[in-house]
């Protein structure tokens, strides 16, 4: 009995998705990181069919799921950002389903910089409501957003930002520091519309890197602890009945 009781515990869908769960970012694409994705799918959803749904996001449109089961969602990277998505369709998802998994995330250039963007708008909304995030990608998250390409520039640049983001802090201090206590950035409509491009190029960069921030941090131990006592808990209380 006692050999049956610590087979059990050995078993148990707790302890197998503690284990499954120790590699949530998986790469290169190569046919073990699928298997590996298989075997996480498998776990998190406890061996569950799939099935199709149909997502409510705003004023009675839907989002279409091709692949759900209990509580999870699994997702090719085009069907959620080289479409015509945006964040409402990316909170419904977030609010609906506590685990999304992502298959063939690529490598960004400025090259497809519209889908980059919907990227790091999808992993705020899955941070924010503290969702499990599952994927499986070209590169390491590191260079997802500044891979050194031969012909394809870099979205994010990590050594330029820091510089960029010192010199403007520079000018900004400089500017408060002036004898009329603010100094005016832009005098004419030429002007301002370059600072307004600057400022706006800037913010970007800091999204980017704010979303490689979160990919790192949604992969750590404390975060998934995090998922299992909160995002998961609340899933199933409110579908035990």
């Amino acid at each position: 009995q006692q050999q049956q009781q610590q087979h059990a515990a050995v078993a148990s869908p707790d302890t197998e998705c503690e284990h499954a769960l120790d590699k949530v970012y998986a790469c290169p694409m190569c046919p073990a990181t699928q298997e590996h994705l298989n075997r996480v799918w498998a776990t998190v959803t406890q061996g569950a069919a799939a099935s199709s749904e149909q997502v409510p996001v705003l004023f009675g449109r839907t989002l279409s799921v091709r692949k759900a089961a209990r509580g999870a969602a699994y997702f090719h990277f085009a069907e959620l950002c080289a479409a015509v998505t945006g964040p409402a369709d990316f909170t419904a998802l977030a609010q609906h389903y506590h685990t999304l998994f992502i298959h063939g995330v690529p490598a960004m250039s400025m090259q497809i910089r519209d889908q980059a963007r919907r990227f790091i708008t999808l992993v705020d909304e899955l941070y924010n409501n503290k969702v499990l995030l599952v994927l499986s990608s070209e590169v390491p998250p590191e260079e997802l957003f500044s891979v050194n390409r031969t012909l394809e520039e870099p979205i994010l640049d990590l050594e330029q930002l820091q510089y960029e983001g010192a010199v403007e802090g520079s000018k900004l201090r400089t500017d408060l520091s002036s004898d009329a206590g603010v100094t005016t950035f832009a005098t004419s409509p030429t002007e301002v519309k370059e600072a307004k491009a600057l400022l706006g190029g800037l913010e970007e960069q800091f999204a980017f890197a704010r979303a490689l921030s979160r990919l790192y941090e949604m992969q750590s131990q404390a975060y998934i602890r995090n998922w299992r006592e909160t995002t998961l808990e609340n899933w199933k209380r409110k579908h035990s009945s």
